[in-house]
């Protein structure tokens, strides 16, 4: 009898640690590829949190990521809203990236040390990128903001590959270090609507050669524009 019941919570307790441990994990479900986490049921919202190795066998930089506006299970669609923190976090393979219409948050660190990552579109729609979203993203060349933006955070693109960028209008502040090091960056576009741009924003830019302030800006941080050694302008 004690044998009998002894196995019958064995099979009970393997049943619940194999539904628990998803979340132990970090994600509430799996679908195409992709991990999912649930911010809430009630509005069926989730966020990404990783994705699986299945396309790691193929060449670097070689893989085109999407993020989906939607995502389905238990017979209920959810809408996806957000890139959780480091989700994407160092995977070499990626080389594209295309955010739906709908997602709004880009976690802290979400894409940080892709050194693959070379386009990327984000729509409109997109209210905020956090911390070191994209550090590290060595072979990122150019890239369209969304005028949906209105900061970027501290040390968003700190040495990325970045050449050029323009900054949508509605942007309204820089943050501490967003292109530190960035070597390669030759020309940056900044918007009317621009009020701040906080310490060290251009620190080490060596390639940059001219900026326009606009008439609005109120305020510029120590170090924004140091080591700078091709700036020749600055109106």
């Amino acid at each position: 009898m004690w044998i009998a019941a002894s196995m019958l919570f064995v099979v009970l307790l393997g049943c619940w640690i194999g539904h628990q441990l998803p979340r132990w994990r970090g994600y509430d479900f799996y679908q195409d590829n992709l991990y999912y986490q649930v911010i809430s049921e009630d509005s069926l919202w989730c966020r990404v949190v990783g994705k699986d190795d299945s396309l790691k066998g193929r060449a670097w930089g070689d893989v085109e990521l999407t993020i989906p506006a939607t995502t389905h299970w238990r017979g209920r669609n959810y809408r996806v809203i957000e890139v959780g923190e480091k989700a994407f976090a160092d995977h070499q393979e990626i080389a594209y990236l295309s955010v739906a219409p709908g997602v709004r948050d880009i976690g802290v660190s979400a894409f940080q040390g892709c050194n693959h990552l070379r386009q990327v579109h984000l729509p409109e729609g997109l209210q905020q990128l956090h911390t070191d979203a994209f550090v590290d993203c060595k072979a990122l060349r150019t890239l369209r903001l969304p005028s949906s933006l209105r900061a970027l955070p501290d040390r968003c693109f700190h040495r990325s590959g970045l050449q050029s960028i323009d900054l949508p209008e509605g942007l309204q502040s820089i943050g501490q270090d967003v292109f530190v090091n960035c070597v390669e960056l030759q020309h940056v576009g900044l918007p009317s609507t621009l009020k701040s741009i906080a310490r060290g924003a251009f620190f080490q830019c060596e390639a940059l050669q001219e900026l326009t302030l606009p008439e609005g800006l109120e305020h510029v941080g120590e170090y924004a524009l140091m080591y700078c050694p091709s700036l020749r302008q600055v109106t």
